[in-house]
């Protein structure tokens, strides 16, 4: 795979847990809105980066 794509792939995962963090902490109900605006940030650039 190339580098610019794995890279790409980390990004994606690593947004998508940073939103399922905010779903369990809005779940428990806490604060999950830095989370979710950070993991959805994350998880775009992921995506424009590996695809």
């Amino acid at each position: 795979m190339r580098p610019k794509r794995s890279a790409g792939l980390l990004l994606l995962v690593t947004g998508a847990a940073c939103l399922a963090w905010a779903a369990v902490a809005q779940f428990i109900g806490a604060s999950g809105e830095v989370p979710a605006i950070v993991g959805l940030l994350v998880f775009t650039a992921g995506f424009f980066i590996a695809f």
